[in-house]
């Protein structure tokens, strides 16, 4: 007699790193912990982007993003095989202290060896520490008095009894932790402490607009990391208020919802843009607010001159069409068939004349 024994759906399971559950599950939403999943479900085996968004009916913009939340908590890597092709991998933890947690980058580590250095700096040496940098003086052997090169070191992060005495003696401060775990909607730990507090007293953001900044980083699936980076940028460029503040993060959202724009309109690959090219594209829908059809236009014309999308390229062009209040196609139209008939080329960096052959502007 054989017997057997009917686990139904249990036959078949994966595993999921009790971080996720233990640390993330309050702070990730529904479509990131869908992705996660289907990423665990599917380890081994090789998938893209499109068939996640097709298996689970999320808009592939959103996966792209959803993925990009779990690579800057560790969880996951992106190794890029080639140009055309990526592939997620599933990275372990790393353990430290015999306490099992996610490294978001080697910053961490760096900055802890460089808080070994400040440890081990005699008492009775000639180099003197400060809170940003490290000089070290030399005495001068020529008749040009010289120091040594000046070293820009990373600021220490402090650590929690010192973090601790802060929140005892600094009622705004103990304040605005409670309000950043009212967000989290969970405790924060020490280290993302250790970041705000570098927030507030190292880049000189008020608590305000620093409670502004971490909402904004949580929306967009920002680690701590990342919001401090956001954070020094915002520093850096005067953004220091409220209206400020504000400004920022609607001009944040207008650039990323340009961004998409263009993507789905140009058929894009997804991958971060620079600066430039966020500046570019809501310079092109925003202040030039150029329509689809020329847009689409434009791009075309691109690819046909150029063999690929050059967003130089295209901006020229867009750029001579707004200065010359062209607003349609059929309005690039007629004026590529004028100057043709004259004989004569527009002075930018495309050619006229092939562009009047292009079939988009042949009857």
């Amino acid at each position: 007699m054989l017997y057997s024994i009917n686990l139904g759906c249990w036959n078949s399971v994966f595993a999921v790193p009790t971080d996720i559950v233990d640390k993330y599950l309050k702070i990730a939403g529904s479509a990131q912990i869908k992705v996660l999943l289907y990423i665990l479900r599917n380890s081994g085996k090789t998938f893209s982007e499109e068939d996640i968004s097709s298996q689970l009916n999320i808009d592939i913009f959103d996966v792209k993003d959803c993925i990009e939340f779990w690579v800057s908590f560790g969880v996951i890597n992106m190794d890029y095989k080639d140009s055309n092709e990526e592939e997620i991998k599933i990275t372990p933890a790393e353990y430290k202290n015999n306490e099992t947690e996610f490294v978001e980058s080697d910053e961490q580590t760096e900055s802890a060896e460089s808080n070994e250095s400040f440890e081990k700096i005699p008492e009775n040496s000639d180099i003197e520490v400060t809170d940003q940098i490290i000089e070290e003086k030399t005495t001068p052997d020529t008749k040009d008095e010289k120091l040594a090169d000046v070293v820009v070191a990373r600021p220490v992060r402090p650590d929690p009894v010192y973090i601790s005495k802060r929140i005892d003696g600094d009622n705004e401060f103990s304040a605005l932790l409670e309000e950043v775990q009212i967000v989290y909607g969970r405790p924060i730990s020490n280290n993302e402490t250790a970041g705000i507090l570098m927030l507030h007293d190292n880049e000189g953001l008020p608590c305000e607009v620093i409670l502004m900044l971490i909402t904004y980083g949580i929306d967009n699936g920002m680690g701590m990391r990342q919001i401090e980076a956001l954070g020094a940028t915002w520093a850096k460029n005067g953004i220091n208020s409220v209206p400020l503040a504000e400004a920022e993060i609607t001009r944040l959202d207008e650039s990323k919802e340009c961004y998409r724009k263009i993507q789905k309109l140009f058929g894009l690959e997804f991958r971060k843009p620079s600066k430039k090219e966020e500046e570019m594209y809501s310079r092109w829908i925003k202040s030039w607010k150029i329509s689809d059809e020329l847009l689409k236009a434009a791009f075309e014309i691109c690819i046909d001159m150029k063999g690929k999308y050059i967003p130089n390229y295209v901006n020229t062009i867009l750029f001579n069409w707004q200065k010359d209040g062209i607003k349609t196609p059929d309005e690039v139209k007629k004026q590529a068939k004028k100057v043709s008939a004259d004989n004569s080329k527009r002075s930018s960096s495309f050619d006229i004349d092939d562009i009047s052959n292009l079939t988009l502007f042949n009857d």
